[in-house]
This record gives C-alpha cells, structure tokens and sequence, in this order.
C-alpha cells in the first residue's frame, strides 16, 4: 500500500508465526542486519519485544503513533523499514479497512538457521558484497558446527529403545491441530516465469518440466542478486543443462557458476543492462519498432549476445570484433550492420577475413551510419538479385529486416534474435 494510506492513528496487532530465542537476535544482528540495515532489524525487535512471554499474539491493540514513537522514525521511515522485512521474508503485512480506519496485522516469522542462510544463493551472495571477503570469512566462523571428537572418544549415549517403552497396542488419539514450529521466512523474490517459459517455446524440450521448486528458487534469487532479465536468463539456463541416464536437468552448481561469470562479464557495463531492460520491458508491453533501433543502441558485443538467444560469443567472434574496432573507423551501428549482413548471407558463420574485406570497402565509401550501411548491401544484393533490407520509401529513416534466412539457419536462435530485434521505445531514442 502507499505510505499516504498509513497514518499514525491506524491501529496495529502482531502474530508469531513461529518461534524465536534468543539465538535469532544473534542471526537477525549479525546475518541479516547487513543486508537488511538496521531500521528493519530493529523494527522486528521491537514488534517482537510488544509480544508477552509465551505469547504468539498480541493481547491489545496499539496505535502506529506508538511505533513511530518508540522507534523514533517518522512514516516514510517506517515504510521503508517494513518493505525489507516484507522482502526477506521476515514479516507479512495485512490490512483491513473499517469504516473511517485501517487496522494492520504484523506477522514474524523465524529467520533462517545459520547453515540455510549461507546455503541460500541470494543471501551469501549479498552478505558477502556487504561485509567483504575478510569480514564475511570472519562473520562465517562465528557460526561454525563443532566437530566430532577425535577418535580416542567412544559414543556411549543411550538409544531411545533402551530408556523408554511402549505398548504399541494402547489407542493413542492423534489430531491434525497445527501446532507451533520453526516456520522459516524465506526472501519473496519476483521473477518472470511465464515469459521465461515463452523463450524457450521453440525448444527442444519442454522447459517447464525441468523447472522444479528448488530451480525456480535458484533462477529468481540468481536474477535478483545479479540483476538478470529473463532473455539473459534462458542463455545462463542453456548453458546449464546437463544430461544422465537420459534425463535432462538443470545443473545448479553450474547455474550458480554461469550465473556468476555473466554478472563478471556484463554487470560492468550499464549500457548494455540498462538496454536489455528497456527491451524485455518493450516485449511485454507489446511495443515495437524498428531493427534500425537496435543497430543504433547496441554495441556489437551486446548484439551477438542477443543474436545468440542471449549466451555471450565465442572468442574467436570477440575476436573479430576487437579487429573491427582497432584497425577501421567504422561506428557501433555499422558494425552490428555488417555482422548482422555477415551472418545473413554467410549461414550464420562470422568469417574474419570475410567481414575485413567488406569493412574496408564501408570505409572507403563513408558509409557512417546504420541506415546508411543497410542502403549499401541493398545496392549490392541487387546486383546479385538478393535484398537484404527492405526500406520503406515513404519512412526512409525506418528500416526492417526481412526474413530471408537459408533453412540452415537455426530457427530456435533466429526467433529469440527477433523478440529482441522488435524491442525497442521510438521515443527512446538517445
């Protein structure tokens, strides 16, 4: 709900779901403090302090005015405060609307262990980039198991059977009342997975099956720690996938690998995160326009990475990329032009001393522009009775591709390239 809604005479209960000790205030302040700051640990102490002893739900109602007041913070604060709850899974919100008032319902849940709090992807990750390496290594020990004792000990303890009897015959009554127990908060992480499973239509295995529980907590976590779209996504997945006994599955270890090596590889590159939300944002919103829009935006790295359904090219791509960029004078639009032109009339093979030889005739002709080199292979396509580009006359600065693509070609790559090519804000333009 929007801070407006909330005011100071709103009234407030709170519900355990769960139980908490005195060690969660040691995972709350030592674990989770540092990604969640200290206004949201403290908020959960204090909610957890109006609690009585051995009460798991507020005997009276309050006021917010109380909370403000005790925590010395002011709405805005407090909201802040309450969504990083909310978001590590610490706390759920509700509301009910009376008459002239709105009545809020808090209800805690029990953070992690220590040992599912650093097995979690998202949560590792995050502490670690806060606290540093040295520090985080430090943080970790705090909460190391105890080994077992060396071998000149001898385990003596008493079995269960050995103590205790029971008549397995006597009737013993057993509900199904819900009892009270550990309920854990996990991180409520939003991710995409119905456009993820749209990019992978044209698959050759149904990717949904693959998509268990477990995965899907991986894939949104990874997206979210690492900021990945879910184009960027399905290329980290392919590369992912393993196969035994015939079966296919996602590998997690690699996926966390794959994951990790991508966000090395591009997160220093706002440009091209920034682009790539633009344009899933564009696909969903079912705006397009034109491929002119791409050729523009994008530096030639990021382009192959779209044209490949999203994996990062092979070095010896990069490789013709980095001569491209040293030895002409030829901008980003051209480029991405001339390998989108290569790969077209080339069956999808970027040839180094191919692609040289047309960049030095771009050179020599002054072809300095997107709109411009796609003019020029169209003058020469029609020498050879093969357009490559098909340009509007009466919008001659918009210009689209049209699919003349040799059966060779792998369509499954060749459709993901399109969802991208169709992205793009004409409003956007830089």
């Amino acid at each position: 709900m929007d801070f407006r809604e909330l005011t100071s005479t709103d009234m407030y209960e709170i519900k355990l779901d769960g139980i908490l000790s005195s060690y969660d205030y040691k995972v709350l302040t030592r674990l989770y403090q540092p990604i969640i700051g200290f206004g949201a640990v403290s908020l959960f102490i204090t909610l957890w302090s109006e609690l009585e002893a051995d009460q798991t739900y507020s005997t009276s109602v309050n006021f917010h005015e109380r909370l403000f007041g005790v925590m010395q913070c002011n709405t805005y604060q407090f909201i802040e405060f309450r969504k990083r709850l909310e978001a590590a899974g610490l706390l759920t919100t509700y509301v009910k609307k009376n008459k002239d008032d709105y009545k809020y319902l808090y209800i805690l849940k029990s953070p992690l262990s220590p040992c599912e709090f650093f097995e979690h992807p998202l949560y590792s990750i995050l502490l670690k980039r806060n606290l540093k390496d040295v520090e985080f290594e430090k943080t970790k020990t705090i909460f190391i198991k105890v080994g077992k004792p060396d071998k000149d000990y001898v385990d003596v303890s008493a079995s269960f059977n050995e103590v205790y009897s029971y008549d397995k015959d006597s009737d013993v009554v057993i509900n199904n009342d819900p009892l009270l127990g550990k309920e854990k908060g996990l991180p409520r992480v939003d991710f995409d997975f119905d456009t993820l499973i749209k990019a992978f239509k044209d698959f050759i295995f149904p990717i949904n099956l693959l998509l268990t529980d477990e995965i899907k907590t991986e894939i949104a976590s990874l997206a979210s720690v690492y900021n990945i779209g879910v184009y960027d996504m399905r290329g980290i997945i392919q590369q992912s996938l393993q196969v035994k006994d015939n079966k296919r599955y996602i590998d997690v270890k690699k996926l966390r690998e794959n994951a990790h090596n991508y966000a090395r590889t591009y997160l220093t590159i706002p440009a091209f995160k920034q682009e790539q939300e633009k344009i899933e944002n564009q696909v969903s919103a079912g705006q397009f326009s034109d491929k002119v829009e791409m050729f523009n935006n994008l530096t030639p790295i990021e382009f192959l990475t779209i044209k490949n359904g999203g994996v990062p090219p092979i070095p010896q791509d990069v490789a013709v990329i980095d001569e491209l960029n040293s030895k002409t004078n030829l901008t980003d639009p051209v480029i991405n032009v001339l390998l989108d032109y290569t790969l077209i009339t080339q069956d999808n093979k970027l040839i180094k001393d191919y692609v040289m030889k047309i960049a030095g005739t771009l050179m020599r002709s002054r072809i300095m522009t997107a709109v411009d080199a796609m003019i020029y292979f169209n003058n020469s396509g029609r020498r050879k009775k093969d357009v490559v580009y098909e340009i509007k006359k009466d919008e001659p600065e918009v210009v689209k591709k049209t699919q003349k693509f040799d059966s060779k070609i792998d369509e499954e790559g060749y459709q993901a390239f399109l969802d991208f090519v169709k992205a793009g804000d004409k409003n956007g333009k830089n």
